[in-house]
């Protein structure tokens, strides 16, 4: 295929794998700080991570100059009204992991905020396309988590940018959004008959609860935080208690829905040898490493079919 036809093909899911990449970063960067980590390891996903998602953001946003409305297109699959709003919070790990690493503020910020507008505007269109569904397919489901609680990854980067107030309410917002969602997506998702390849973004529901930890940790809440930290283990036990059943569709692109939550649940996990050391920290490396070839190896996944033409189709991404 020509260059023209490999960005018009762009499809959205490249998002999801992306965003675990750069918070896999995160979560070696602090693995530096608290375990004495390498810290060439977190350099090397930032500088990877965040020069693949310009890539794939900039071929997007090509893809959408032809036709802007093709986001709706996008979101209309289930599984897409999370990968778009991913493309988001890639924005803003982003600003948090350039803060980290640089401490250069002023692009720091300029990333955060426009990661923030943007994701607004996904959560806006992702409700416009639900309102236009039918009554009975307006289900509430884990994808629901990236467009509706994805802002919870803000408080990495806002408080130390001087948005402490703004990302605190964020913050609160993002809790009770995600115990309503939480309630009414996992036990259908669990009980009910859903299909195989379906079955990856139950994995979805770990995400809030590392990141929780992380974002209240930020936000000096250290109490909630370690809720969090605690509040994460039964739920990632009961996963790995349900891997058959969360694989049993085979890989597929869709796989990226594990990618994050591994990232997530390793920097809380990190951030929980932080606070109590012991055995938190075996669990940290232990976390942290197989997130790494989670990671890593559903991203190249991902990249290796986009390259070949074969992730649009496989997400019924929209080609323009």
């Amino acid at each position: 295929m020509g260059r023209a036809s490999f960005w018009r093909r762009t499809p959205p899911a490249l998002f999801p794998s992306t965003l675990g990449a750069i918070g896999l970063s995160l979560g070696w960067r602090s693995a530096a700080e608290v375990l004495g980590a390498p810290i060439i390891i977190a350099d090397t996903l930032l500088v990877a991570s965040g020069g693949v998602f310009c890539f794939i953001l900039i071929a997007y946003i090509a893809k959408l100059c032809v036709r802007p409305l093709a986001v709706f297109d996008d979101l209309s699959p289930v599984p897409g009204r999370a990968a778009v709003s991913a493309g988001s919070m890639c924005l803003l790990l982003l600003a948090a992991g350039v803060l980290r690493a640089t401490g250069e503020a002023a692009l720091a910020e300029r990333l955060w905020l426009l990661g923030l507008m943007l994701h607004v505007v996904y959560m806006c269109c992702v409700i416009k396309v639900l309102v236009g569904l039918p009554a009975a397919e307006r289900k509430v489901t884990p994808v629901l988590f990236l467009p509706f609680v994805g802002y919870i990854v803000a408080p990495f980067a806002g408080p130390a940018l001087g948005y402490h107030d703004l990302s605190f309410w964020i913050f609160m917002y993002t809790l009770a959004a995600g115990v309503v969602i939480i309630s009414l997506a996992m036990p259908p998702f669990f009980r009910g008959p859903t299909p195989p390849p379906a079955r990856p973004a139950a994995a979805i529901v770990l995400a809030p609860m590392g990141v929780g930890a992380l974002s209240a940790h930020a936000l000096d809440l250290t109490t909630l935080s370690m809720f969090f930290c605690w509040a994460s283990l039964p739920v990632a036990l009961l996963l790995i208690l349900r891997v058959r059943w969360l694989t049993a569709g085979g890989i597929s692109p869709l796989w990226g829905a594990f990618t994050f939550p591994s990232a997530a649940f390793a920097g809380g996990a990190v951030l929980g040898a932080e606070y109590w050391g012991g055995w938190w920290i075996g669990l940290a490396w232990t976390a942290l490493i197989a997130a790494t070839f989670i990671v890593v190896f559903i991203w190249l996944f991902t990249l290796v079919a986009w390259s070949r033409g074969k992730l649009a189709p496989a997400t019924n991404a929209v080609t323009v």
